[in-house]
């Protein structure tokens, strides 16, 4: 019922410390304690900013350590490796694809003036894609028009 407390109107920083100093303390196994702390940041964050929840839960070395053992900060934790992971692999590959363009268009029209450089690594994933089909036939003029160079 701790965590409840949260959804109160009125419910301030000091009611998060509150709560989660009861929790800490109160004489529960400690996996129900982590649960009831994870449960606490989600609903404290439907009534405080973010920094604020970090701040306040973050003064107590037992309610940190509570809370890397919740169930709930595992699966954020988890769906954030996961995002971070997929970011920097499409990162990585449309870095390569850049590369690649930038490899195959000099070695048929020498080196890239500033402007075709610039739009090349401004380029996003699908105008490389569509870029990428074009390389080994289109002329300077066209490649320059696909990628937007005046």
């Amino acid at each position: 019922m701790w965590p409840l407390a949260m959804l109160m109107a009125g419910a301030t920083a000091e009611t998060l410390a509150t709560v989660a100093e009861r929790i800490a303390g109160a004489a529960l196994p400690r996996n129900e304690r982590e649960e009831l702390t994870g449960l606490l940041v989600v609903l404290a964050g439907l009534r405080l900013t973010r920094p604020v929840v970090e701040q306040v839960l973050g003064r107590s070395p037992m309610i940190r350590d509570l809370l890397s053992e919740s169930s709930i900060v595992e699966l954020w934790r988890e769906e954030g490796e996961a995002k971070g992971k997929a970011e920097g692999e499409a990162r990585g590959e449309a870095k390569g694809q850049r590369a690649m363009a930038q490899a195959v268009l000099e070695s048929r029209f020498g080196p890239l003036d500033a402007a075709e450089a610039a739009a090349l690594q401004a380029a996003d994933e699908p105008a490389l894609r569509a870029l990428a089909a074009h390389l080994a036939t289109a002329s300077r003029e066209q490649i320059r028009a696909r990628l937007g160079v005046a």
